[in-house]
């Protein structure tokens, strides 16, 4: 949590990736920037039902997603 966390219930999300099962990144993924200056805001990272289908299909190539979340 960012201050006092979100209570606006606006949700942003983004997908992190990474190769070689989850050591090195592919993209960034800025929680600051997705909160839009706000000063209030809480961040979630999580592996969603849809990362964990990902993970399996594309696991042959070392490539895992997971989930950023910042609700404002």
């Amino acid at each position: 949590m960012v201050g006092n966390g979100g209570g606006s219930g606006e949700v942003v999300t983004k997908k992190q990736w990474y190769v070689l099962f989850g050591l090195a990144p592919l993209n960034s993924v800025n929680s600051k920037e997705m909160a839009g200056g706000a000063e209030n805001y809480t961040v979630t990272t999580k592996f969603s039902f849809l990362d964990q289908v990902i993970g399996v299909i594309t696991g042959i190539v070392t490539i895992r997603p997971m989930t950023v979340e910042v609700k404002k």
